[in-house]
């Protein structure tokens, strides 16, 4: 059986250096788009949601010396996730956020099987962890990108930051489909994988696998978007 992933994802910029910047920046937003998400979230409401804020991508540009530089802004959560819900209201924010691929010191790596509970991508393969970019890591104008990982690290796994050897960027994804931007990071372990659970509950299955057998496991089963593109990332770092 081969599974064609139908999600591309692009490798924008390969970069050990990845900076984020919040810019001042309202999104155009047509008086009947915003009326038609103000009437959609009031069910969200109802459902127990609250609009907090969100990190959405505008730009980005590459130093002479290689540094990417990601213009971002903060955007209501309820112009996110609407269209996101309703497909017949255009999106608006291109989110921005984090994910990593975790490596042990006999160079496996660590794969997680999403539940059937989320509503994204139930079922499929991804490299934990994955998240938002986090309005909470901000430095001034500056978004701290491998806080917001670690945080997402710390929940997804059963890891802490105290057993990581190497953290650095890897490089800049785009979800095509989704429009969803990823700033990558590598992450190695001091030590191996445990042969007891690496992951939390939230994941219904861990596979740990080298990374001359990923490929094979993607050709057989369903993945995230991301995925693929983040293996041949890590070949061409190595």
């Amino acid at each position: 059986m081969s599974l064609t992933n139908p999600h591309p994802c692009t490798l924008i910029a390969i970069a050990d250096n990845i900076e984020v910047q919040i810019v001042e920046h309202t999104p155009k937003i047509d008086k009947s788009v915003e009326e038609a998400v103000n009437e959609a979230w009031k069910e969200a409401e109802k459902a127990g949601k609250t609009n907090g804020r969100v990190i959405g991508f505008l730009d980005y540009a590459i130093s002479p010396e290689g540094q990417v530089i990601i213009n971002a802004y903060i955007g209501q959560y309820k112009h996110f996730y609407v269209p996101r819900t309703n497909p017949e209201i255009k999106k608006i924010i291109k989110p921005i956020g984090v994910c990593g691929v975790i490596s042990d010191a006999e160079e496996n790596y660590l794969i997680g099987r999403r539940n059937q509970k989320v509503t994204q991508y139930p079922g499929h393969l991804e490299f934990p962890p994955s998240g938002g970019l986090n309005v909470k890591d901000m430095d001034g104008s500056i978004i701290r990108a491998k806080d917001s990982l670690l945080r997402e690290f710390c929940e997804e796994t059963v890891f802490a930051p105290v057993h990581i050897k190497n953290l650095k960027p890897m490089g800049l994804l785009l979800d095509q489909n989704d429009e969803v931007y990823d700033i990558a990071f590598s992450i190695k372990l001091k030590t191996a994988f445990s042969s007891q659970a690496n992951l939390r509950a939230e994941y219904a299955e861990e596979i740990i696998a080298p990374l001359k057998r990923i490929p094979q496991l993607l050709e057989n089963d369903l993945s995230v978007p991301t995925m693929p593109i983040l293996c041949r990332t890590i070949s061409l770092l190595q």
